[in-house]
């Protein structure tokens, strides 16, 4: 056990000598630890051990007590630290109840026995607290020359504001829903204030032009990145992401693929789901492919989230999964296992089935792929026209009845005027190379490739 006066030592020791993981360790909190990495490494939570001699929880003890300490602890540091364990001794109040989405969870009036508060006005304390301490934290990072030392610090502390700032506004919706009786638009006022300050992490590391390379702060620019892009797309603010990308493609940056992987992994991620929201799918092919290719591979979770998206791009250029890769992705396979198996048989009819089930289509419309997987009907139907081209030994002039018949033998029952505007539509989205002959009712196709590959489509990507 320590105590919080040899806390505020170690703490000088780590600022004197520039020493960035022993600071990191000082301000890691617990109780935003995933499970599954606690410890790893057999070291203790220095801010847990130091609690264990802190009697008196009051901001102004706490001061104090951190003030005994051998070296002069001056601003900001003795904000910061002080800050810092008004954070940990209030969420320490709360470790009974786990974790994060157990807290969330609680009524918001529930009394938290040795405070005498309750949660919500707990959560709001510490709230405050840990915005103070980023406050703090970011100015004296931006007067620092040399910053990269502290990067890995600010990164953490960052993350775990991100977190609280998403629990206090989940608490505070609920409180408000218990006390009008009905749930109103969610409110998220403490991430629009974190979004705000992840920003001003992300000048403060860009922005660094008095440090040498090797020590400036431009270094954790795609960490931060990461962190903003998620508070942007938890937010809705998608257009935001614009300006962080504009400002990363004006700075004078080290060369993309000397950061650490996981960050670029990350940072790919983000641009190709941007670029899929916007319908731009050969750009968001890239960038998620990229990021698939270097994700770890023990790394199933993030493998998952980057295929959510990746695969309905390449089913938009007729590329499909086979079964045994998409197996090890059950979500996935119950996603999108119905689709590809009706775009290898032109199944059409299962097709719009599938796509019309409301669990299926709020599924969708809720990670934003629904509109990928729409217009990827047209390869469906692109591969139905396909085989009965194939069944009339590629001859170029083909019935327009013969492709009604092919639809209502997978249960699409349409009038013939109707089949005749579906090939027509698809020669006029370059699918089909040729044009229909109205008077003989024939499709008349090219004799060169009539089936053009659908990488060389450009309407695919049009709105």
């Amino acid at each position: 056990m320590i105590t919080l006066a040899q806390y505020a030592d170690i703490l000088l020791h780590a600022i004197n000598v520039k020493e960035g993981e022993i600071l990191k360790d000082l301000f890691a909190l617990e109780f935003f630890q995933d499970g599954n990495r606690q410890n790893t490494d057999g070291k203790a939570n220095v801010t847990e051990e130091a609690l264990k001699s802190v009697p008196d929880v009051r901001a102004q003890r706490l001061q104090s007590d951190l003030l005994k300490c051998d070296g002069f602890l001056g601003p900001p540091w003795l904000e910061i630290a002080t800050n810092h364990f008004i954070v940990a001794t209030r969420l320490s109040f709360l470790r009974t109840f786990s974790d994060v989405n157990c807290v969330s969870a609680l009524s918001p009036h529930k009394m938290v026995d040795r405070l005498g508060c309750t949660v919500q006005q707990l959560i709001k304390e510490t709230w405050t607290a840990m915005n103070t301490l980023i406050i703090a934290f970011l100015r004296l990072y931006s007067s620092l020359q040399q910053g990269r030392w502290c990067s890995p610090t600010l990164v953490m502390v960052l993350s775990n504001y991100r977190r609280l700032s998403v629990l206090a506004d989940e608490i505070e919706q609920k409180a408000s829903t218990i006390s009008t009786g009905k749930s109103g638009k969610q409110t998220q006022t403490h991430l629009e204030e974190c979004a705000r300050q992840l920003n001003k992490a992300f000048s403060a590391c860009i922005s660094d032009r008095s440090s040498e390379e090797a020590f400036s702060r431009k270094w954790a620019t795609y960490e931060i990145v990461g962190l903003v892009f998620r508070g942007y797309f938890k937010l809705r603010s998608l257009g935001l992401c614009r300006n962080i990308l504009r400002a990363i493609g004006a700075a004078d940056l080290p060369d993309f693929e000397r950061f650490p992987r996981a960050q670029r992994v990350t940072f790919k991620y983000y641009v190709g789901v941007l670029a899929f929201l916007n319908e731009d799918y050969s750009k968001a092919e890239v960038d998620l492919d990229y990021a698939f290719k270097q994700c770890h591979k023990d790394a199933h979770h993030n493998q998952e989230m980057i295929l959510r998206y990746l695969v309905p791009c390449r089913l938009l250029r007729g590329i499909v999964s086979n079964d045994s890769f998409l197996s090890t992705f059950p979500k996935l396979s119950t996603l999108y296992g119905g689709f590809i198996k009706a775009i290898k048989t032109g199944d059409v009819r299962s097709y719009d089935t599938i796509l019309e089930t409301p669990v299926m289509e709020r599924g969708l419309v809720q990670i934003g792929t629904y509109l990928a997987i729409e217009r990827a009907r047209e390869i469906c139907l692109r591969g139905l026209l396909k085989r009965v081209y194939l069944s009339k030994d590629c001859n170029s002039r083909i019935p327009l009845m013969d492709f009604h018949h092919a639809l209502r033998f997978v249960g699409v029952e349409l009038e013939l005027l109707e089949t005749e505007w579906l090939v027509a539509s698809q020669i006029a989205k370059g699918y089909l190379r040729g044009y229909i002959s109205h008077s003989h009712m024939t499709a008349v196709l090219s004799s060169q490739n009539p089936f053009p590959k659908l990488n060389t489509i450009t309407t695919v990507t049009l709105s």
